[in-house]
């Protein structure tokens, strides 16, 4: 298979919140749902999420590091979608928004 992302990989398994966002005029979230951090590079991150999101839309994704009592925003545009081979799970690749 012929890599495609251009920056490093780093193992990260992390459970998070996501949160689809409205790309045009409403800031509001949509009720947030469980996912696990899968891994990490300096441009973005794999997601493995039960609920399926669109390409190109906007997710919001909010983790927890150790016993802190707040959680880290996170903003990605989704940039591509697999289903796993159970079928029951999605990868999904996230490019970091700035």
């Amino acid at each position: 298979m012929f890599e495609r992302r251009s920056d490093r990989r780093y193992p990260f398994s992390r459970n998070i919140r996501v949160s689809k966002m409205s790309l045009y005029g409403s800031k509001k979230l949509q009720r947030s749902f469980p996912g696990q951090l899968h891994d990490l590079s300096s441009g973005g991150c794999c997601l493995l999420l039960n609920r399926e999101v669109e390409v190109s839309g906007l997710i919001r994704c909010d983790m927890q590091f150790f016993d802190l009592p707040v959680r880290i925003p996170i903003l990605c545009r989704v940039r591509w979608v697999q289903k796993t081979r159970e079928g029951k799970r999605y990868r999904v690749g996230g490019q970091f928004v700035i």
